[in-house]
């Protein structure tokens, strides 16, 4: 959960799409500046092959299961992270 939480932390410093990135364990929220954003990109995720949660109107939980490996979190990680650049960037479809 941490080293998750710390991927996310550090790949989505800077993003202004991003308010926060909260969480306790493996169940890690990140909250966006519109619900627009949100379900944008959690579509994306979703097309992707990354099941997110909404959490609230502008946040979505990642709640992976307790087995994931380092190697699955950094993968995850980066299909999230993409997803909120582009979406960010305009250049999600």
């Amino acid at each position: 959960g941490a080293h998750l939480k710390a991927r996310l932390e550090a790949d989505l410093h800077g993003n202004r799409s991003i308010i926060e990135v909260r969480g306790l364990g493996l169940m890690i929220g990140v909250e966006f500046a519109s619900h627009e954003i949100a379900e944008r990109v959690a579509n994306l995720c979703y097309q992707r092959g990354l099941l997110v949660l909404e959490c609230g109107k502008r946040a979505l939980r990642l709640s992976p299961p307790l087995v994931i490996t380092e190697a699955q979190a950094d993968e995850a990680s980066r299909v999230f992270v993409r997803a909120c650049a582009e979406v960010s960037a305009g250049t999600a479809a």
